[in-house]
């Protein structure tokens, strides 16, 4: 009795080669059937609806990393204060670690972030007491030492009867005293300071916020005040909170007797809890 031999399970599941062009050639045919002459309606409506395809995959592709808001608002460039009517909306574009963040309003088109000191300027609400930063921020609160929480992007920030407010990820958390960073060169107060400079004092209430680019220029924008824009030089500029001190130029927050480097990077830090 001789032995037969039995395909192995390769050779049992392997597609043969006429199936394959089997396969090809009925996709051809229906091709051909779909596309021909006798069916134009069908043709192009086929074509409308990818058309229209494209188009959804479009507009969802640019609502993200868009924020809009509906309240009449302002906003300063280099000193320059610009009321805004009607609905604006910030739009955040990425390409590498560099984030860039334009606004438009009925048509014109504002750049928010400066092309050469990175700093992304916070908008202000013409009726309530609320101002929008758009940068990713880390929170400082010098009372908890070198803890550090960042925001999101888009973040709102109000005032109640208690303090501050932030809209952060779509949660409401509260913010008690200190400072917004975004790393680079803008700081929110949430308490009132006073910035020190080459002799000079201003009296800076929260929700203020500085832009200062070392060895170049520094912006103050008091809140409900005129801002104040100066050409620097390499000189020493500190901003003095309750009970702390920040050195605006080597990033340095000075708490009793700690020194706290702030962070470079928001993005490395955890999002604030509630």
């Amino acid at each position: 009795m001789t032995d037969r031999a039995y395909p192995n399970d390769a050779q049992k599941t392997k597609e043969p080669k006429h199936s394959r062009n089997d396969l090809a050639l009925r996709l051809r045919r229906l091709g051909k059937r779909i596309f021909k002459p006798a069916h134009p309606g069908f043709t192009v409506g086929l074509l409308v609806l990818f058309v229209a395809l494209i188009a959804v995959v479009i507009y969802l592709v640019m609502q993200i990393g868009t924020y809009t808001v509906s309240a009449p608002i302002y906003r300063y460039d280099t000193g320059i204060k610009t009321n805004l009517e009607g609905e604006s909306k910030v739009f955040r574009s990425e390409m590498g670690a560099l984030v860039n963040f334009t606004l438009h309003n009925q048509g014109a088109v504002y750049q928010l972030t400066e092309p050469r000191s990175l700093a992304t300027s916070p908008l202000y609400w013409q009726e309530e007491e609320r101002m929008f930063v758009p940068a990713m921020m880390s929170i400082m609160r010098p009372s908890q030492g070198a803890v550090s929480y960042r925001t999101g992007y888009y973040t709102e920030l109000y005032r109640d009867k208690d303090g501050f407010v932030a809209t952060i990820d779509n949660r409401a958390v509260r913010l008690d005293e200190g400072f917004l960073f975004d790393g680079q060169s803008v700081y929110v107060f949430l308490d009132d300071v006073t910035i020190s400079l080459v002799g000079q004092v201003v009296k800076m209430p929260a929700m203020s916020y500085a832009i200062i680019v070392p060895g170049l220029r520094l912006e103050l924008y008091p809140y409900g005040g005129e801002p104040i824009v100066e050409q620097t030089g390499m000189v020493s500029v500190s901003a003095i909170g309750n009970g702390y001190a920040i050195d605006m130029v080597n990033d340095v927050l000075q708490t009793g007797s700690e020194q706290i480097l702030l962070f470079t990077t928001p993005s490395i830090l955890d999002v604030m809890p509630s």
